[in-house]
C-alpha cells in the first residue's frame, strides 16, 4: 500500500527540552504511523530518536556550508518521492525548502504561530541591534510566508493576524491546532497536599504556578507586581516560577525589592518531560504573556486539571471555552489579572468547575485527533 510521503524540517531536537520541542517528537511518531515521514534535524541535543519514521537526518556541517547540506537533503527527500515540506518555524529551512519545492514542483508548507511583528523595529535606522533585527529575522520571516505555498498556524485569529500584520492572502493560510499528548499529561491522581509535599512545597499554602520562558514577551516583567498584589488578599500565597531567560536575575531582584522572597520560589528551568508534577501541585496556573500564539502551556495546565488566569494574546480565546474565558483579561492589567488570581483562589468550588471545563475541553487537541487534521489540511491538501 502505497502512503503518502512527507518531509518535515524540524529546528531542534531535544528529548528533555523545557521548550515545545518535547511534545513535537510525539506528533512526529504520530504522523509516522499514517506516513512515510522523513524528518531533517538542524540541530540536535542528545541521540535522535523518533519511532516510525522512515528516515532521520541530522545537520552536522558548520557555518556556511549548512545551507547547502540542507538544500543537499532537501534534493535527496524529492528524489525519494516527498512532494510535501513542512517547516516547522526554522527560516533558513522555510526559505530552502520552498525554493527546493518551487524548482522541482513539490509544496513547501511553514509553520509560525507568534506575534513576532511587534518586536520587530517600525523602521531601518543604522544602528546594529535595528539591521540585526531587520535582516536576522523580520526579513527571513517575510521570505518564508511569501515563498511558501501556505502558511500554516493554530487559530483563527492567528490566520487574521497574519493578514493583518504580513498581508498573508487568507487563502494561503492553513489552520492546524497544536497537539497534546494526553497519555503523558495525565490528571492528577493525588491530592494536592501530597503532591506539593513530593516537591518539598508547603503542603497547607495554596501554590500558584507560572511556567514559560522568564522573558517580555512572557510577561516576566509582571510576576513580582502580580504576587504582591495577590500576597496583599491572600497571605499564605505561594508562588512558583519555572523558567530562565534574560529577565531571570531581573525577576529575583525584583522579588527581593517587594520582600516576597517568603512567597516565591524561583525553580529554574525544569524538562517538559519532569513538569506534570509541578502542575499537579498547583491550584492555579498564570499566564501574564505579552505575546503568545497557540500557548501548549494552557493545554498541559488543562489536561492535568489546573485552572488558569490568562492575558488575551495571539490565539488564546480561540482554544479556551466561554467559561474559561472569563479568567482571560487584558495585557499588562496586573491589578485585573491579580484580582482574577485572588477571587480563584478563595473559591475551591469554582476551581473545581474550570478544572472539569479543561477536561472536556482539552480532549479536541489530543494528538490522536489533530494528526488526521493535519494529514488531510497539509499532505493531502498538498
Amino acid at each position: 500500500m502505497n502512503r503518502n510521503r512527507l518531509c518535515y524540517i524540524l529546528p531542534k531536537f531535544a528529548a528533555y527540552s523545557e521548550e515545545h520541542f518535547a511534545h513535537t517528537a510525539r506528533t512526529l511518531e504520530a504522523l509516522a504511523e499514517h506516513l512515510d515521514l522523513t524528518v531533517i534535524v538542524k540541530q540536535a541535543e542528545g541521540k535522535v530518536a523518533i519511532s516510525g519514521a522512515k528516515k532521520v537526518w541530522l545537520q552536522r556541517a558548520r557555518g556556511p556550508l549548512r545551507i547547502l547540506e540542507l538544500l543537499w537533503l532537501l534534493l535527496r527527500a524529492r528524489c525519494g518521492g516527498c512532494r510535501v515540506f513542512f517547516t516547522h518555524y526554522s527560516y533558513s529551512g522555510g526559505i530552502c525548502a520552498a525554493l527546493v519545492a518551487h524548482v522541482t514542483g513539490a509544496k513547501a508548507y511553514y509553520w509560525h504561530c507568534g506575534q513576532a511583528k511587534q518586536y520587530f523595529p517600525a523602521c531601518w535606522a543604522p544602528r546594529p541591534q535595528v539591521l540585526a533585527k531587520k535582516l536576522l529575522d523580520e526579513l527571513p520571516l517575510d521570505l518564508c510566508l511569501r515563498l511558501s505555498h501556505a502558511l500554516v498556524t493554530g487559530t483563527l485569529r492567528m490566520a487574521e493576524y497574519y493578514v493583518r500584520e504580513f498581508r498573508v492572502d487568507r487563502g494561503k493560510i492553513i489552520i492546524v491546532p497544536n497537539d497534546i499528548d494526553l497519555a503523558r499529561f495525565q490528571p492528577r491522581t493525588h491530592s494536592l497536599h501530597a503532591a506539593k509535599e513530593t516537591l518539598g512545597l508547603p503542603a497547607d499554602r495554596p501554590l500558584v504556578l507560572f511556567l514559560h520562558r522568564l522573558s517580555p514577551r512572557k510577561g516576566a516583567q509582571y510576576l513580582a507586581a502580580i504576587a504582591q498584589h495577590v500576597r496583599a488578599d491572600v497571605p499564605s500565597v505561594m508562588f512558583a516560577i519555572i523558567g530562565g531567560g534574560p529577565w531571570e536575575e531581573l525577576v529575583r531582584e525584583q522579588i527581593e525589592t517587594r520582600h516576597l522572597c517568603d512567597a516565591v520560589r524561583m525553580l529554574g528551568w525544569v524538562p517538559n518531560s519532569q513538569v506534570r508534577m509541578y502542575y499537579a501541585a498547583a491550584d492555579l496556573f498564570i499566564m501574564p504573556s505579552d505575546e503568545e500564539g497557540f500557548p501548549r502551556v494552557l493545554l498541559e495546565a488543562q489536561a492535568i486539571g489546573v485552572p488558569f488566569v490568562a492575558t488575551n494574546v495571539g490565539g488564546v480565546l480561540d482554544i479556551v471555552t466561554p467559561q474559561q474565558a472569563e479568567n482571560v483579561v487584558q495585557k499588562g492589567d496586573i491589578a485585573a489579572f491579580a484580582k482574577r488570581v485572588v477571587a480563584l483562589l478563595r473559591d475551591p468550588a469554582h476551581r473545581g468547575g474550570l478544572s472539569a471545563e479543561g477536561f472536556r475541553n482539552v480532549r479536541q487537541y489530543a494528538v490522536e485527533k489533530v494528526t488526521p487534521l493535519f494529514i488531510s489540511r497539509v499532505v493531502e491538501h498538498g
